[in-house]
């Protein structure tokens, strides 16, 4: 009966329960990402990676542990058990959903800056490691590139950018900064960093 909207950030992580019956929103938590042990950028936690592949199982644990961690706080604030919620969809720039899944994001600290895959993506809750509802189901919006990645896609969507006039810009301002234009001729999007 209720969902969960997940935003991965390098810097922190958004959280926030959806009421199925009513799509209302019942509540909102945030988390810091501890991640930031391994660098306040994706390329430090990509670099991470590449020199030792078992940080990759940390940064997922830091992350899975945050979000079960904002869950709890959630169904506090709306006083429900978390074996209510039986979906939830996080989104992120592109290494952020890599270390989420558990999948190396090395590709994309090298050129051409691949990511690892670009689909959606559908797992257990329980896959991942989160505690909430093992059996809930996670998914994942597809990302675009190594750098423009579902957080953005998800924004398109929210403010369904399609239907808006020609030249509107839509900017994701985080510590990985994505733009999103809608001209003419389609979208264009781009990333920069901006810093924690």
């Amino acid at each position: 009966t209720y969902g969960l909207a997940i935003d991965v950030g390098t810097t922190s992580i958004a959280a926030t329960l959806v009421d199925f019956a009513n799509a209302a929103v019942k509540a909102t938590a945030g988390a810091y990402n501890r991640q930031i042990e391994c660098g306040d950028d994706v390329i430090s936690r990509i670099s991470a990676v590449r020199l030792d592949p078992r940080t990759l199982p940390r940064l997922q644990a830091m992350t899975v542990s945050a979000i079960d961690w904002a869950v709890n706080a959630l169904c506090r604030q709306a006083r429900i058990d978390p074996r209510g919620i039986g979906d939830a969809v996080a989104v992120g720039n592109s290494t952020m959903v890599h270390l989420l899944l558990g999948e190396d994001p090395s590709s994309m600290g090298v050129f051409p800056y691949a990511p690892g895959f670009l689909d959606a993506r559908g797992v257990t809750a329980a896959e991942v490691g989160l505690k909430f509802n093992p059996g809930a189901r996670l998914r994942t919006l597809p990302l675009i590139s190594g750098y423009l990645g579902a957080d953005i896609v998800s924004a398109a969507l929210a403010v369904d950018l399609a239907r808006h006039a020609s030249g509107t810009l839509l900017v994701d301002v985080g510590t990985n900064g994505e733009i999103i234009m809608l001209a003419e001729a389609g979208l264009s999007a781009t990333s920069c960093a901006t810093g924690p």
